[in-house]
């Protein structure tokens, strides 16, 4: 019996090393809701937002208070529709990538990019979009610019637990840690107000749901209907 034990314990732990990247740890909301406000911080959102736009190198700690921190900020709208979304498609299916073509991308991607900051996809295309004008200043500042999110997430949890769910900032950014995981959605409900669980599909790493804490979502939802 004690054996079993020790194994499953050792089984929990090698999925705890497949599925943290980083040495994670819980974000405190609250303290990254006062420190981005001020401006003597090393957190001060502001310069935060220069060093991300900038592509410059960031701490983990700066990615983690850049990402949260933009929930507490006034433009924060996680459920506000994409306007763009049809005409960028359109470009990407029409398959023509001339140069008046990729600037059109770009504009329509910067456009959604102001409302939805930490949207992968959009940042995977303005890579594309990069590459294709061979703007390789510009290209690793985007690359740059996804790492941080990326990170950020990965560092709040490893998804195992309701306690160690992935704390994210819009809803959108589940789906980007599965791909980051080489996992695949099955099934996707709320496990109370606060918690998403997905299913995935069957794989290598016998992890058959991952945890997702949206409270933030939750609270800017409820902040609004006020």
């Amino acid at each position: 019996m004690m054996l079993k034990r020790v194994f499953f314990v050792l089984f929990l732990g090698f999925q705890s090393v497949l599925f943290s990247q980083h040495l994670w740890s819980k974000p405190e909301f609250d303290r990254i809701k006062r420190q981005i406000k001020k401006k003597k911080s090393d957190y001060y959102y502001p310069n935060l937002v220069k060093k991300y736009t900038r592509g410059l190198p960031m701490s983990l700690t700066e990615k983690q208070y850049f990402y949260y921190g933009y929930a507490f900020l006034k433009t924060y709208t996680p459920y506000k529709l994409y306007k763009y979304n049809q005409k960028i498609n359109t470009i990407i299916v029409s398959k023509d990538y001339s140069n008046k073509n990729l600037q059109k991308l770009l504009n329509y991607i910067n456009l959604e990019l102001a409302v939805h900051p930490f949207d992968i996809r959009l940042l995977k295309i303005k890579i594309f979009v990069y590459k294709r004008l061979h703007d390789l200043q510009n290209l690793k500042i985007v690359q740059q610019q996804l790492k941080v999110i990326k990170d950020a997430i990965l560092s709040s949890g490893n998804g195992l637990t309701e306690k160690t769910a992935y704390v994210v900032v819009f809803e959108n950014n589940e789906s980007d840690v599965l791909e980051f995981l080489g996992l695949n959605k099955k099934d996707k409900k709320y496990l109370n107000k606060n918690t998403e669980l997905i299913k995935v599909e069957k794989n290598s790493k016998k992890i058959k749901r991952i945890y997702f804490n949206v409270s933030l979502l939750i609270r800017r939802l409820n902040i609004k209907n006020k």
